[in-house]
């Protein structure tokens, strides 16, 4: 029986349990193979790199900057994915995207900070583990696709 490339179907030489041709096969392959996968987690991290780069730029010294939670939503700032969440001393929560974190103040004001090495640093820690998503936003993404 003659055994035949997974990837372009071209004829096999060498050893009995050979599946591909060369590398550039075998990687088309297992690229194809896992781009649902990688779909979804481009997409997640282009929403929160586009969140931080929207704090980033709003954020102007060590001692925070306040603004609105309607100034950000109209930068297009999506609320549904985060990378972590903290509980500051005062018991508000703080949502973390990376570095940049927003402290929760007044109803509908956030406090914009940057967060230290060792995030807990500033903030007696008690993080949640949301590992970039809350529910919600699961069944969002899911949803459109």
């Amino acid at each position: 029986m003659k055994l035949k490339c997974k990837e372009c179907n071209s004829k096999l030489v060498g050893r009995s349990d050979k599946k591909f041709c060369n590398d550039y096969c075998r990687t088309s392959f297992h690229s194809k193979l896992n781009r649902d996968q990688n779909a979804t987690i481009r997409t997640i991290n282009a929403i929160l790199r586009k969140n931080r780069r929207i704090l980033a730029l709003l954020y102007l010294d060590e001692n925070g900057k306040w603004i609105q939670k309607e100034y950000l939503q109209m930068l297009n700032f999506n609320f549904s994915f985060y990378t972590h969440s903290l509980v500051n001393s005062s018991q508000k929560n703080t949502i973390c995207y990376y570095d940049i974190a927003l402290c929760e103040g007044k109803t509908g004001w956030y406090k914009i900070k940057k967060l230290k090495d060792g995030s807990s640093s500033i903030f007696q820690s008690k993080a949640k583990s949301n590992l970039f998503l809350k529910e919600s936003a699961t069944h969002q993404l899911t949803a459109k696709e």
